[in-house]
Order: C-alpha cells, then structure tokens, then sequence
C-alpha cells in the first residue's frame, strides 16, 4: 500500500491532499484506494494527476512500501519509472531468473533529497541496494550538497536557497548555518581560482606592445555594494583589461567577520569610502608590479577618480557613456519638473507641463547615443553635435546657415513603401524630430544641459577608441543583482 501525505506539496499541486482537509481512505482488494477531499475542484491548481494516481496503484515496483511523509507523487512516479527502468534493460543478475525488481525498503538519508532503497527479485528473491547519492567525508549526500553549491554559485541567498528546495519542489532543505559554513568552505578555492584568472590576464598584457600592453595599459574599473540601503557590509572592486576583459585585479571590502587577534582586516570605514579605499589599494598594487596606466574606463565616481590619479597621475579617466547618457536623461527629468518664476522673462506657457515629456527623454537619450557614435574618436566633433543638437535639432530646425544635423537623414520616405532613406523610392519628405520643444523657458534649459554634456566632451570620447563603456565590470557584479540592482 502507499501512503503519501504532504505538508507544502498542495501548492504545487501534486500531492493528492491539502494540510488539514478531511480524507478517507477504503482497502480495496488489498489495495488502499484513495478518495478525493472535500475541496471543491475550483480549489484545485489545474494538474493532470489521475494518470499518475494510476500508475502507482497499478505499479508492481512498489508492492507493500510505504513511504514516509514529505514524499510527493512526482517523486514517487520517478522512484517508479527507475525501477521499471531497471527492469526493462537488466531485471535480475540471478542466471536463468526471470522476476522483476520490486522495492521493499526505503529510507530518507541526510538533507537535500538523499533516498536508499532495497530492492528484492520476486522470483529468486535476491537482493539489491541503491543510493541515490554518495555521501561527502562531512557527512552531506553529494546530490543535496551540489544543489546547494549549484545555488550559491548562481548568487542566490539561502532564503532564494529554501524557497526553491523547500515548498517549491517539496525537498528537504539544509540549515542557514550549514549554507554559511558552505560559503566559508568555498571562499578561498574561489579565491585562488580569481587569483589565477588575474595572472593570465596580467602575461597576456605583457606580452603585448603598444597600446594596451602592460606597460601602456586600458583599464576598466567598478565597485559594488551587495546589500541594499544606507550601509553595506560587502564591497568588491574589480579591474579589467579593457581591449582582452580579461580580470586582472580584484578587491573585497568586509565590515564583519572573524579575524585574528589584532589583525585590522576587517573594513572599518563607511560603505562610501569603501569603493575608493579599495581603488586606492588595487590600483597601487598593479603599479608596484610594473603595470603603467594609460586609460581607465570608469563611472562618474569622482573618490576612486581621485584615488587613481594619486597613483597614475598622468592616466586618462574616460566615463562608461552609459553612465553619461543615464545622468543626461536625469537632468532632463530635472528640467521637465521646473516652471519659471512669476517675474522669468520667459514664461512658459504649458502650465501644466509637458514641454518636456517621457517620451522626449527618451528619444533624447537614443539622439545623444547616435550623435557619440556618430562622433567617432572625435571628441571635438561630440561637442559642436551636442550644441548644435541643443540649439537647433531640438525646437525641430535641421538645417541652418553653416550645417545640419549629420546623425539623422535629411529627408525621409513618404511613401506605402516605406523605403530606407538611403535608397529613396520616392521623392521623400524633410525629416522632422517627433518630440520639440516649443516653450522659450525649456528650450533654454534644455540647450544649456546639451552644452553641459558639449564640455564634457575630452571626458567621454577617447581619441583612439571613441565612446567607451564599462559593461565588464559591471557584468561581474551580475550575482549580485538578486540582491541590489546595479545601474
């Protein structure tokens, strides 16, 4: 007979009952026949079970076992198929014996969704013992522990950890302390497998020449935090090559753990500084090495700017223009809010706003990119774009007496064809920009935050390599978005 019963299961909807609902079970021909609760079936999760309720009644495999509370149906079908399984390829070892393998006896061992089983021929009644996982000199079985490690490597946390082994998938789960333990267990081989990524990133760079070799280095640099709100107790700062993205230098920042007597390991200073103490140490230790620093990609952070230029100070600092392009949609956001004053000599006449709308920031936003790339390597050409896009592209002008504005066609198709303006069908018509700004007080400002980004122009296009990014450092941190969303 099969007993199962479930305390989480119900919310996935494959055990048979629900915690607390009334149930009746009735023998029928040896068998125990297992009747619905009394839940109404609009309670029910949508789950085609009664094939597997079947299966299992009718299943030979496993003739008078009872199972333990916590096994579920899914489980129970597996147990069933790897046994039929067995019996399809192999059955019984015995010579001459043609009986079928049926299990007997089962025992849960461990956490994590350990099982032996003992399975006996019901012809010669010979025996045989599986185990679904071998188990580890701490005395974990292997299966639940790699799921753990599995976890842990995908950057969850153990509340992500027990929520997905736990009700989800109805497994049993292993303590909080153990998950910590596992994550000091696995620091320093995680540790020393970084260190020997940094040392092939650094040969690789020194066995270059030119530009972007060791000793005339690109860079790219970040740091994140990994606890939301005002204060981090976790901080890592990592360095890039910027042409490879090969890792070549990483720094974590702690506020707490158990250090030895005396040691000033722990970080003690606020989660602000952190990033810049962490710059500060990293970047000293690469040029202590040989390395020379010629370009760093970063964003607008101005203490690890800072901290850097102590060390290199004849270094480039060029700003991810992702960053730029994100701080410029901030500032429009900032403008759109404003109104002028009762005595401005520009009123502006939408009182109540939208001069400047969301989907104009947007379009700004896609306009400043086109105009970066558009660019090139040349940062002065960014910057007489820029003003111009301020001056004229914005209140819908194209043309004016010495330009036009080069990062879009000058005439568009105006056909059913829809023909590309680079192989016009038709005559075309003039391009004209969606969203302008018709109002004197917000073209003003939007102009002036257009020359803003205009100076900034030496900041944001390097002379060699154009607009820049620091994607990589960035996308190291990706573990750590379950946690705090980075950009």
């Amino acid at each position: 007979m099969i007993k199962k019963k479930s305390k989480r299961g119900f919310q996935l909807g494959h055990p048979q009952y629900s915690p607390g609902s009334p149930r009746s079970n009735v023998k029928v021909n040896g068998n125990e026949e297992i009747k619905p609760t009394n839940r109404s079936k609009e309670s029910y999760p949508i789950v085609q079970v009664e094939s597997v309720k079947s299966k299992l009644r009718k299943s030979p495999a496993l003739n008078n076992l009872t199972f333990e509370d916590g096994y579920y149906i899914g489980i129970i079908s597996n147990v069933v198929e790897f046994v039929e399984s067995i019996n399809k390829i192999r059955g019984c070892i015995t010579p001459g014996c043609e009986g079928r393998l049926v299990v007997i006896r089962e025992r849960k061992y461990g956490l994590g969704g350990g099982v032996e089983l003992v399975l006996q021929c019901n012809g010669c009644s010979n025996l045989a013992n599986f185990s679904s996982s071998r188990t580890l000199s701490n005395g974990k079985n292997l299966a639940g522990y790699a799921c753990m490690v599995a976890c842990f490597i995908s950057g969850a946390t153990y509340s992500d950890y027990s929520r997905i082994f736990g009700p989800f998938l109805g497994d049993a789960i292993y303590s909080d302390e153990t998950y910590r333990k596992l994550c000091h267990t696995l620091h320093k081989p995680i540790e020393e497998l970084l260190k020997f990524e940094c040392e092939v990133g650094k040969n690789i760079m020194k066995g270059k020449e030119g530009f972007g070799s060791w000793k005339n280095s690109c860079t790219s640099s970040d740091g994140a935090y990994h606890i939301r709100g005002h204060f981090s107790q976790n901080m890592t700062f990592v360095v890039v090559d910027y042409l490879t993205q090969n890792l070549i230098a990483f720094k974590h920042q702690c506020a707490k753990g158990k250090v030895p007597e005396g040691s000033d390991e722990n970080w003690r200073g606020t989660a602000k500084a952190a990033e810049a103490a962490a710059a500060l140490e990293v970047f000293q230790k690469l040029k202590n090495e040989g390395m020379n620093l010629h370009t760093n990609f970063q964003d607008a952070d101005s203490s690890s700017k800072s901290k850097l230029l102590s060390i290199f100070s004849r270094a480039l600092i060029i700003i991810c223009f992702g960053h730029h392009n994100r701080a410029f949609g901030k500032q429009l956001d900032n403008i759109a809010s404003k109104r002028p004053g009762p005595a401005s000599e520009y009123p502006c006449e939408n009182l109540k706003g939208g001069c400047i709308s969301q989907d104009m920031i947007i379009r700004a936003k896609t306009n400043h990119f086109a105009i970066a790339i558009s660019s090139g390597t040349s940062p002065d050409a960014y910057k007489k774009k820029m003003i111009n896009y301020g001056k004229y592209h914005s209140k819908n002008v194209h043309e004016w007496s010495d330009g036009k504005c080069d990062f879009h066609p000058v005439l568009v198709c105006n056909c059913e064809l829809n023909c590309d303006h680079k192989d016009l069908k038709c005559e075309g018509q003039p391009y004209q920009s969606k969203f302008s700004i018709s109002c004197r007080y917000h073209q003003n400002l939007f102009e002036l935050e257009c020359k803003k980004r205009a100076e900034m122009s030496c900041e944001v296009i390097h002379p060699e390599l154009g607009r820049g990014h620091s994607n990589k450092p960035e996308s190291i941190f990706s573990v750590v978005s379950k946690i705090r969303k980075k950009g």
